[in-house]
C-alpha cells in the first residue's frame, strides 16, 4: 500500500538516545541505584503490558507514578481514533497508561482507568507495546527520497498501521488535556525507542535493544518520575477553579444557549498575557469544555471557548492555539489592533491577547515548539517552528449557520465584506481564510469578520510588481482558481472575493434548502460543488475546483435555486445569480491545469480565456470590493418574504463559530505544501495536511471539516 504523502516530515530523527535525555529529560535530584550483579532486568520479558509493568515496578523505577494495562483486547476498528480515516484495526487505549498516584484535583473525578476505555486526561505518559517494527525502516527510505518522490513508494499495510496507531494515541493524549508537549515509548519487539511529541512535529530516538542494553529505557523512566508538571508537557497555565470563582462563572456560563448544563468539574481556568499596549497584563478566564477543537496533532492546534470574564463580569470568546513564529507572518492580537487603529467596521473587540507564558507568572518565556531544532539538514524548514497563543475577543456570536432568515444571512456576509474592503483599503491586510465558521453573527444581527490568523499584508517589490502570496484558506469557500492552479496564482483580494460567494452559496443550500431535497441529493450536492478534490497531484500540492467551476458554468447550483417549488426569497434567489455571474468573468469553459514537471511541481499554461476580454473587465472589476457590494446592496434593498426563511440549523446551536473554520465542516488548509491545521474528520484524531498531504477526496461526506491551508505554503 502507499503510507500517507509527507507522513514523513512530522517525524524528527532518530538522535541518540543520550541526546534525547540531555535535550528533553533533566536530570533526577538522585542517582539510580544500578544493578550490580544478575541477568539484565528486562532480559526475560515478553513484550507484553503485564510483564513489562511488573518489571518496572520490581526495579522501583518510579515511585511516584502508576503503570496501569489498559491494553485494547478487542483491537476493534474505531473510526472515532483513525487519522487515516478509513476501517481500520486501531487500539482505542495504549498498552500501559502512566498516571501519577497523587493526581492533580482536576483529575478526581476522572473515571478508573480500564482496558479498551478512552480516558487520557489523567495520563502522564502512555506506553505502547506490541508494534511492528516496519514503519520507522520505510520511514527512512521515503526520507530519503523526499516527498515529491515518497508518494511512489509503496509501503507494508504494518508500517501504515503502526504510523497512524502511534499518531492516534499522540492526538487523543493532547486533546485530552492542556499540553505544551508529552512523551511516550513503544516497543516494536525487541527494540524500544522514545517519544517526544509536540504541535510542530515529534522527535524520536535511536532504536535500543531494552532486553540486552536497558540502561536507557531505566534512565528515562528514572528521570521521568521526578519531573514537573511542566517538564512532563503539561500546561500549567490552566488551572483548577475555586469555588467562589466556579459559583459566579457558572452562572453566566449556564445563560448562555449551548452551555446550560455545564458544572463546575467542567471548569478550568486560563492564563492570558497581553503582549500590546497591555504587555505582561496578566488576566485570567474560566472556560468549559472547549465549544470548538481540532483532534489533529500537528499545527495550529485550535480550541474555541465561551469564557467567563471576572473583571467585566461577562461572557467573552477565548481562542487558544499555535501561530507559526516567523517574522513575515502578522501575530493575529497585532492585526486586530492595526484593524481598530484604522477604524475598519464589522470586526469583534480585542480584549487580551499574546504568546503563552511557559509557567504562571511574569517571566518572559514562553511555550514554543522544539521538533523543528532536530529536522535533517536535508529539508530545512520543513517542520516550522510554533508558539502557543491565545486570545480573547470581548464579543460573543451567533453562528452564521443560525440565520434567521436568507436576508439576515446575506446581510451578514455583506457586513463581513464590508470589514474586508475596510481592512484591505485600509490597511492593505488580505484575510486569506473566508469561511463560514470565520463569519458571526452579533446581537444586532450585524455580521462579524473573524479569524484574522491566516493574515498577510499585500507587499509590493522594488518594481512595484505584488508579491506573490501562496493559497490560504478553507478547502470547501477557497476560489476555483487557488484550488485548480495553486502554483500559477497568487493569493489575490478577488479569490477572498469569490470566498464569499461560495459561503453564501454553501449556507443557502445547506441549511436552507436541505429539507426541500432528498437527503441523497443533498449530501451529493454538497460533495460535488464543495468538497471534491485530489485530481491533478504533483509533488506537495493537491488540487481541485472542478464542481465550483461546473457551478459558475450554470450547473448544479442554479437549478436548484431556480426550481419553482423551492422556498426561498426571489431577492436571495437574484443576488445569488448576479454574484454567480460576476465571478463566472474569471473563468472560461477550460480551467488551468496543473502538469507535472521535471521536479515534480507544477506547471500551468494559462488557458485562452485569459485574453479574452470578459476576462480582463472582470479582474479590473474585482482589484475592489466595491462591484461585490453593490451587487449586495442592490438586492437586500429589495422586499423580501421573512415567514419560514430561517435556518434548519437555528436551534439547534448557539455557540461562538469556530475559531478556524465551521465545526460542521472546515478547518483550514496551509499555503503551498505545508498544512498547519489537519486535514481531520469531526471527532477523529487525524494528523494534519502536513502529514497526510493529499485529503481532498476524502473530505466530501456531508459533516467533516474541511482542510485548511496556510502557513508556509501549500
Amino acid at each position: 500500500m502507499r503510507m500517507r504523502p509527507n507522513v514523513f516530515e512530522n517525524f524528527v530523527g532518530p538522535i541518540s538516545t543520550a541526546k534525547f535525555l540531555e535535550e528533553f529529560v533533566p536530570e533526577a535530584p538522585k542517582k539510580r541505584l544500578t544493578p550490580t550483579d544478575g541477568d539484565p532486568p528486562f532480559e526475560l520479558c515478553p513484550d507484553g503490558p503485564n510483564q513489562i509493568i511488573g518489571t518496572i515496578n520490581e526495579l522501583a523505577l518510579c515511585p511516584d507514578l502508576e503503570f496501569v494495562n489498559t491494553a485494547d483486547p478487542s483491537k476493534a476498528a474505531d473510526r472515532a481514533v483513525d487519522p487515516w480515516g478509513d476501517e481500520g484495526n486501531l487500539k482505542r487505549t495504549p498498552g500501559i497508561s502512566v498516571v501519577s498516584r497523587a493526581p492533580r484535583p482536576e483529575d478526581t473525578n476522572a473515571s478508573p482507568l480500564q482496558p479498551g476505555k478512552r480516558n487520557w486526561a489523567p495520563l502522564e505518559m502512555w506506553i505502547e507495546t506490541g508494534l511492528e517494527d516496519t514503519f520507522f525502516p520505510a520511514l527512512e527510505d521515503a526520507s530519503a527520497v523526499g516527498v515529491a518522490q515518497a508518494r511512489y513508494l509503496k509501503f507494508e499495510q504494518s508500517a501504515d498501521d503502526t504510523c497512524a496507531q502511534l499518531i492516534s494515541h499522540a492526538s487523543a493524549h493532547h486533546h485530552a488535556s492542556p499540553r505544551a508537549f508529552s512523551f511516550s515509548i513503544g516497543f516494536f519487539g525487541s527494540i524500544c525507542r522514545l517519544f517526544r511529541w509536540d504541535r510542530s512535529g515529534v522527535v524520536y530516538s535511536e532504536p535500543f535493544l531494552y532486553r540486552n542494553e536497558p540502561e536507557a529505557l531505566l534512565e528515562f523512566l528514572w528521570r521521568f518520575n521526578f519531573l514537573s508538571p511542566a517538564d512532563r508537557g503539561r500546561d500549567t497555565t490552566v488551572l483548577p477553579v475555586g469555588e467562589d470563582d466556579a459559583e459566579r462563572a457558572l452562572v453566566a456560563l449556564k445563560g448562555h444557549h449551548g452551555l446550560e448544563k455545564t458544572v463546575k468539574a467542567d471548569l478550568r481556568k486560563f492564563l492570558v498575557r497581553g503582549d500590546g499596549a497591555d504587555s505582561n497584563d496578566l488576566r485570567y478566564y474560566i472556560a468549559p469544555r472547549a465549544s470548538w477543537s481540532t483532534d489533529a496533532l500537528w499545527g495550529r492546534g485550535t480550541f474555541g471557548y465561551i469564557a467567563y470574564d471576572p473583571r467585566q463580569d461577562k461572557l467573552v470568546y477565548l481562542k487558544d492555539f499555535w501561530r507559526e513564529e516567523r517574522p513575515d507572518i502578522l501575530k493575529e492580537g497585532d492585526v486586530y489592533r492595526e484593524l481598530h487603529a484604522a477604524h475598519v467596521r464589522n470586526i469583534p473587540a480585542l480584549g487580551c491577547a499574546g504568546d503563552v507564558p511557559a509557567a504562571p507568572g511574569p517571566a518572559l518565556a514562553v511555550q514554543r515548539t522544539r521538533a523543528q531544532e532536530f529536522q535533517a539538514a536535508r529539508r530545512p524548514g520543513a517542520v516550522q517552528p510554533l508558539v502557543h497563543y491565545r486570545l480573547v475577543l470581548d464579543t460573543v456570536g451567533r453562528p452564521l449557520r443560525c440565520f434567521e432568515s436568507t436576508r439576515e444571512l446575506c446581510g451578514a456576509v455583506r457586513d463581513a465584506v464590508v470589514a474586508h474592503a475596510d481592512a484591505y483599503g485600509r490597511t492593505r491586510i488580505l484575510h486569506r481564510d473566508v469561511s463560514a465558521g470565520n463569519i458571526l453573527i452579533g446581537e444586532d444581527g450585524k455580521g462579524m469578520l473573524i479569524d484574522w490568523h491566516l493574515a498577510r499584508r499585500m507587499l509590493t517589490d522594488p518594481n512595484g510588481k505584488p508579491v506573490r502570496l501562496p493559497r490560504a484558506g478553507t478547502w470547501r469557500f477557497m476560489s476555483v482558481q487557488l484550488l485548480s492552479a495553486p502554483h500559477y496564482n497568487s493569493h489575490k483580494l478577488s479569490d477572498d472575493l469569490e470566498s464569499f460567494y461560495w459561503v453564501l452559496s454553501h449556507h443557502i443550500v445547506r441549511y436552507r434548502l436541505g429539507s426541500t431535497l432528498e437527503r441523497r441529493q443533498h449530501e451529493s450536492t454538497i460533495r460535488g460543488i464543495f468538497d471534491l478534490g485530489g485530481v491533478g497531484r504533483f509533488g506537495d500540492v493537491n488540487t481541485g475546483g472542478t464542481g465550483k467551476h461546473q457551478t459558475l458554468q450554470g450547473d448544479h447550483l442554479v437549478g436548484i435555486l431556480g426550481a419553482r417549488d423551492t422556498p426561498l426569497p426571489a431577492p436571495c434567489r437574484a443576488l445569488v445569480e448576479e454574484l454567480r455571474s460576476l465571478f463566472l468573468g474569471l473563468y472560461g469553459p477550460v480551467l488551468d491545469e496543473e502538469k507535472p514537471s521535471e521536479r515534480g511541481r507544477g506547471i500551468t499554461t494559462p488557458t485562452p480565456w485569459k485574453t479574452d476580454p470578459l476576462y480582463k473587465e472582470t479582474r479590473k472589476a474585482l482589484q475592489s470590493s466595491q462591484a461585490v457590494l453593490r451587487i449586495f446592496e442592490k438586492h437586500l434593498g429589495s422586499t423580501w418574504d421573512l415567514d419560514g426563511d430561517g435556518s434548519r440549523a437555528l436551534n439547534k446551536s448557539g455557540l461562538q463559530g469556530s475559531a478556524s473554520g465551521d465545526e460542521l465542516g472546515s478547518s483550514t488548509i496551509p499555503e503551498e505544501g505545508r498544512s498547519m491545521e489537519g486535514l481531520q474528520h469531526q471527532r477523529r484524531d487525524l494528523p494534519n495536511h502536513s502529514s497526510l498531504l493529499e485529503w481532498a477526496p476524502v473530505l466530501g461526506s456531508l459533516g467533516t471539516p474541511q482542510p485548511s491551508i496556510g502557513s508556509t505554503g501549500f
